[in-house]
């Protein structure tokens, strides 16, 4: 089963995810250090149902997937 980065929206698998947080008694889980840091500053702003966050431009260390569809350095 996928999840959602609260920060990015990327899908990740939680048994592959770069962390997790827990906030409020449920657990978060992101797909890099990025996004994890970025939801510990302020899990509010990730969470709160009275915000409409559209997700941010994950700058994470894993590779992201192209959106021409082929895997990274293919020609």
């Amino acid at each position: 089963m996928l999840v959602k980065d609260p920060v990015c929206e990327m899908e990740i698998d939680p048994k592959e995810a770069a962390g997790k947080s827990e906030y409020n008694g449920q657990t978060y889980y992101f797909c890099s250090e990025h996004c994890k840091k970025a939801f510990d500053k302020e899990p509010e702003k990730f969470v709160s149902p009275d915000q409409h966050h559209h997700g941010e431009q994950c700058h994470g260390d894993r590779p992201q997937p192209r959106r021409d569809g082929r895997a990274d350095g293919a020609a």
